[in-house]
């Protein structure tokens, strides 16, 4: 059983004060009945202690945190010798990551997409795989915090139904009102004694109202019974005791969670009432017994109240068991509290690091889109063999500078003593439409009327160059068929490109 010290809260005691209100009205006082404000507060404490807490009490959870979309996308966008490595980190064995990429790549059914798609190999695939590592890393952490707050939260309930359950029946595995919750009347509350005060509620609730000498001593119909002597002393005499006064002493009334300032309002409550009737200063720390009250163990009424200066004397009130376990059970409470406002964070973090991976793994979409285009865009703009000719003409009859331009396709003639064009990269500029050092021009796809002459300009194998379609934005005649230019608008490709950046200078 855990015992911590605790300052009180000056929080508003208001749910106590209800139920004392309930209380005292019940048990009106009279001559007879001096112990029924003692009475009230012991049973406004114990009613709050048989409350049970829950995973609810602290609202909704968010839902687990599920970052598998971003250690996938790592995974897709592994550089080449990566991915077709046989093993890959946590996936060991050649089969453990086939089984992986499988699972990746295909579909799950016949005519479904895959999940995930490997994209050729681009400029911009390493820089997605490193960014993504990353988001992976930030995934990992934020994912691992949730974890720990959900494992607080669920460790705060079972901390707090323990601690109440404790504070009630003197240990966190004792049944209500069963025997080892209690002790004999001289070590439960005599001064003399006084070892076992504040063992339990139950137990100091059959103390407060034990006194054969006085009826009534909590209250109107409030039974007193009496513990003492060679025959009814023991803890089963005190179980006894507790019983008869069940029914105007409940535990359970309704079924909803404890909060923090119900408990320690519920404190605050029993504190003001600890040395309320009884004179003198060394009378400080007893409940009940009235003004006379002598907590010898015998059966007077002056004699039915706790002593509890034993207990407080080294830990202070939270030295009484049932007192401090109360008190632990608000502190579970506010780190049930806490770790639900770090559970909310984590798993928000979560979702935008997907979307922001998401983004990122998009964008190689894109990328891969560019890089299709740039043959097709090569292959529209013609070579320039007069500016090829000059560039080796510049070297004039100097064959070093001519050496230096023989990645250019340049050559010195010794013959002619000068620097010119290898033969055969002419012959290669001739047949791509080039004669003479002339610019020949792109092919022009509006001069084909026909939608056979348009498609037959067009190579197997290579994006193609003409199309018979109808016209898209900034083409004129829209509506009308005819042969088109097939390749993608520069300003198209533009537009591709500045996705794909953003998507790398966002993330």
């Amino acid at each position: 059983m855990l015992i911590l010290e605790h300052h009180i809260s000056k929080e508003p005691t208001m749910f106590v004060s209800a139920g004392l209100a309930f209380v005292f009205a019940a048990v009106t006082a009279d001559a007879a009945n001096e112990n029924h404000r003692p009475f009230a507060v012991l049973c406004s404490v114990y009613r709050t202690a048989s409350q049970k807490a829950t995973e609810e009490m602290f609202g909704q959870a968010p839902p687990q945190p599920d970052p598998s979309d971003i250690t996938n996308f790592q995974l897709v966008t592994l550089p080449v010798q990566n991915f077709t490595n046989s093993t890959h980190r946590i996936f060991n064995t050649a089969a453990a990551w086939t089984a992986k990429k499988k699972e990746l790549l295909t579909p799950k059914k016949p005519k479904d997409d895959p999940p995930y798609r490997r994209y050729k190999p681009t400029r911009p695939n390493d820089v997605v795989n490193a960014r993504i590592s990353k988001l992976a890393a930030q995934a990992a952490d934020a994912l691992a915090a949730y974890n720990t707050a959900k494992q607080e939260r669920d460790q705060a309930v079972v901390d707090i139904n323990n601690y109440l359950t404790a504070a009630r029946n003197g240990g966190n595995d004792t049944a209500d009102d069963a025997v080892s919750a209690f002790a004999t009347r001289n070590d439960a509350y005599s001064t003399a004694g006084g070892t076992a005060a504040g063992k339990s509620l139950s137990s100091d609730v059959a103390c407060i109202r034990s006194s054969a000498s006085a009826s009534n001593i909590c209250g109107h119909a409030v039974s007193s019974t009496a513990y003492r002597g060679s025959s009814n002393n023991a803890a089963s005499d005190v179980q006894t005791a507790r019983n008869a006064v069940k029914a105007a002493c409940k535990g359970k009334t309704e079924q909803r969670p404890p909060t923090a300032p119900e408990l320690l309002g519920a404190i605050s409550a029993f504190k003001a009432e600890l040395g309320a009737t009884a004179t003198g200063v060394t009378n400080t720390y007893i409940l009940g017994g009235g003004a006379s009250a002598d907590c010898t163990g015998n059966t007077a009424a002056a004699h039915a109240c706790l002593n509890y200066a034993r207990r407080v004397s080294v830990n202070g009130i939270a030295g009484i068991p049932w007192v401090g376990n109360i008190l632990a059970a608000a502190a579970a409470i506010r780190k049930g509290e806490q770790a639900m406002t770090q559970m909310q964070p984590a798993a928000a973090h979560v979702v935008t690091l997907t979307n922001a991976a998401w983004g990122l793994y998009n964008s190689l979409a894109a990328a891969e889109v560019i890089s299709e285009l740039e043959p097709q865009q090569s292959a529209d703009k013609p070579i320039d063999k007069a500016a090829t000719d000059e560039e080796c003409s510049s070297a004039g009859d100097n064959e070093y500078n001519c050496k230096t331009l023989k990645e250019k396709g340049c050559v010195f003639n010794k013959e002619g003593k000068k620097c010119e064009l290898k033969k055969d990269v002419k012959e290669k500029l001739e047949k791509e439409g080039k004669k003479d050092g002339a610019t020949a021009t792109t092919v022009k796809c509006s001069e084909y009327g026909s939608q056979d002459k348009c498609e037959e300009v067009n190579k197997p194998g290579q994006p193609a160059t003409c199309g018979w379609r109808s016209g898209k934005d900034n083409e004129d005649d829209k509506d009308a068929k005819k042969c088109r230019n097939g390749s993608f608008l520069a300003s198209k490709q533009f537009a591709l490109i500045a996705v794909v950046f953003d998507c790398l200078v966002a993330f």
